[in-house]
């Protein structure tokens, strides 16, 4: 038996201290819900535990028993209870690390949400932002586009302002060209009735001259060929004079003797000397005819050229009368003399008419006409030159005595 078994049976022993499990605070109470509940079960084990041991507590050999199997009980409570407590705490730490986790989990979810809201708003706001610069790029393109369109139909409208203006110039050009085209028809036609006039004319007289330079040519060569037969014979009459000379000659040599020089000399001579004269003067009368004949011949080709250069030059002549226009056609312009022109004078100003002449032309068209012959017209009153009556007229005259002299038209 234990002592401590019979101290307890003797009534002065003191009462065994009884462990029990120490309570828990209310301020050191865990904040979890199951922690905070186990915790006061404990408590209220704990302290049913102890009141049963005191109330219990014997000083007999059964109450020691009782109170070792009740302290076994209490210890077997108590380790359960911590046991549990332990499990509870076991199970609570898991569970606050597994909040704890889903904790972070969800911060983590929430910021990368939180991340991807921020981002979808700044992808919005980007959006928003770019759609924004679009449209304004977009309004900026169509004004730029509605300015460029405005310039271009204005340079169109320009452009086919000047293509009609230049139409109508052509069409103006195109008819001024067919009037004058006209007028020069009918030039020509003058000018060929001119031309043929003078082709006839000259016709005629090319076949006058050709019948009587072909007459004179064959009266010429008809003269030249019987003066030709003429010296042929005289030449031949002299030749055979010569002939007979020089044989009478030869023989008179071939038979002249000592003896008989005096008689034969008296014979021969004579005969001789009238052969050598009639050869010497028939010689000289053929040269002669021979130098008519070329002189003939040469003053008949110097006629012949010189009438061929005369006809050539008066068809050239001709040619160029009937090829060039006549200007004479025309005439003057109504109203002016001839070799009077209209030019700008140093004196004028530049002061033009009210009304709606615009040039020097148009004015001395309507204001110079009544004058004889004026170079420049200088006309400062407004109005007066449209019916050509009253009107003062300054204008500048250049004869060939005088300069320039101021008068007036009324």
């Amino acid at each position: 038996m234990p002592a401590w078994g019979n101290a307890a049976a003797s009534p002065a022993a003191p009462r065994p201290q009884v462990s029990v499990a120490p309570a828990w605070p209310a301020a050191a109470l865990p904040a979890s819900s199951i922690l905070r509940n186990a915790a006061l079960r404990n408590n209220a084990a704990g302290a049913t535990l102890a009141n049963r041991s005191v109330l219990a507590a014997t000083p007999s050999i059964d109450a020691e028993r009782l109170a070792r199997r009740c302290h076994r009980k209490r210890v077997a409570v108590i380790v359960a209870a911590q046991w549990r407590r332990f499990v509870l705490l076991r199970h609570a730490a898991d569970a606050g690390a597994c909040h704890h986790r889903r904790w972070l989990l969800q911060a983590g979810m929430e910021a990368l949400c939180s991340a991807a809201a921020q981002g979808r708003l700044a992808w919005r706001r980007a959006a928003i932002w770019d759609a924004r610069r679009g449209r304004l790029r977009q309004g900026a393109c169509l004004r730029e586009w509605a300015v460029a369109a405005h310039a271009a139909a204005a340079g169109r409208r320009r452009m086919q302002a000047a293509e009609a203006m230049h139409a109508r110039r052509l069409a103006g050009r195109a008819l001024c060209a067919w009037q004058q085209l006209r007028i020069q028809r009918a030039r020509q036609a003058i000018l060929r009735a001119e031309q043929h006039r003078q082709a006839v004319l000259l016709r005629a007289a090319l076949a006058a001259w050709s019948g009587a330079a072909g007459c004179a040519r064959e009266e010429a060569w008809m003269s030249a060929v019987a003066l030709t037969a003429w010296a042929r014979a005289r030449y031949a009459a002299a030749f055979t004079a010569w002939l007979r000379y020089v044989h009478h000659k030869r023989l008179w040599r071939a038979h002249t003797s000592a003896a008989g020089v005096m008689a034969c000399s008296g014979r021969l001579r004579p005969a001789a000397a009238a052969e050598v004269d009639s050869a010497r003067r028939v010689l000289c009368a053929w040269r002669d005819a021979v130098f008519d004949a070329a002189m003939l011949r040469f003053q008949e080709a110097r006629a012949s050229v010189f009438w061929r250069e005369r006809t050539s030059r008066a068809a050239l002549v001709a040619w160029h009368a009937c090829s060039q226009p006549d200007n004479s056609v025309a005439g003057p312009p109504p109203g002016r003399q001839q070799q009077c022109a209209i030019v700008e004078h140093s004196n004028y100003k530049g002061d033009w008419l009210e009304t709606n002449i615009s040039s020097v032309a148009e004015c001395c068209a309507q204001c110079a006409a009544r004058a004889s012959c004026h170079v420049f017209t200088y006309c400062p009153s407004s109005g007066g030159c449209t019916n050509g009556k009253g009107a003062v007229v300054q204008s500048w005259a250049e004869g060939p005595d005088v300069s320039f002299v101021s008068g007036s038209v009324n």
